[in-house]
């Protein structure tokens, strides 16, 4: 059974060590344009688009990549 997109992104944020906030301007610093109240909903299970869900996966990527580290969020198409 595969993990829901939320999850996955949300175990992400969290071993990227980053707070919503953080990661809510990191999402709106690659274009991403929605609240960060709808980000904690995408975060806690409010279905999002695959875009959007590439934009959230990305901004935690790059933490990661900015440690030195590879990048494990999956994008959307890898998902499926």
């Amino acid at each position: 059974m595969r993990t829901p997109d939320h999850e996955v992104l949300e175990a992400g944020r969290i071993q990227a060590d980053m707070t919503v906030d953080e990661l809510w301007v990191a999402y709106v610093g690659l274009g991403g344009g929605q609240l960060p109240h709808t980000l904690r909903a995408y975060l806690a299970g409010e279905p999002t688009g695959p875009v959007e869900y590439d934009l959230v996966a990305q901004a935690i990527n790059e933490r990661f990549i900015d440690r030195g580290q590879n990048h494990p969020v999956p994008y959307h198409s890898e998902l499926r």
